[in-house]
């Protein structure tokens, strides 16, 4: 048991060890529809309000994982004018057969959510990702679109049927 485990860590360190670094503009990664998603690779932060006038500051480190078939984020926050701290894990992949894209996100208070009602439209210079999934009793459609090579819109709703209101529509920068 320990020798698999050691065995199974040497691999995955391997794995890491071999992922492209990507810098803007490179595209890292392996086939469509990920590839679409290169132009978001760097660190991005925003700092604007919700529409309750809440304030928000974040900030993305979007990454290449394994080989170029995930698309890692860390998202980072703060409440108020409080601390920085780690809010979300996400992590994109591609099913190998179909290209249908899946989302998992680990979320600071160690819930879980998986994602698969994405749509990837565009390429790497203008790609547009929109994602759907419930959030208690109301679903949250969000959608990110890139601008530029330095910026990128982010939009989110919440409600269900007929019924959602816009609650966050900011623009994300590049940091470096």
């Amino acid at each position: 048991m320990k020798h698999a485990l050691i065995a199974t860590l040497i691999v995955a360190l391997l794995c890491m060890a071999q992922a492209p670094t990507a810098r803007a503009g490179e595209v890292p990664l392996d086939g469509a529809p990920l590839s679409a998603l290169a132009g978001y690779i760097g660190n991005w932060e925003i700092d604007t309000e919700w529409s309750d006038g809440s304030r928000l500051w974040g900030r993305n480190e979007f990454t290449v994982g394994l080989a170029g078939q995930f698309i890692n984020i860390d998202t980072y926050a703060r409440d108020g004018d409080g601390d920085k701290y780690q809010r979300y894990f996400s992590v994109y992949s591609a099913d190998a057969e179909t290209g249908e894209l899946t989302a998992y996100g680990f979320n600071f208070d160690g819930t879980v959510t998986i994602v698969d009602d994405i749509e990837l439209s565009g390429d790497v210079a203008n790609a547009t990702l929109t994602t759907r999934w419930n959030a208690g009793d109301s679903g949250i459609r969000q959608t990110i679109q890139l601008i530029s090579k330095d910026e990128y819109t982010w939009k989110v709703w919440s409600g269900s049927g007929d019924e959602w209101e816009l609650i966050m529509d900011g623009t994300w920068k590049r940091v470096d």
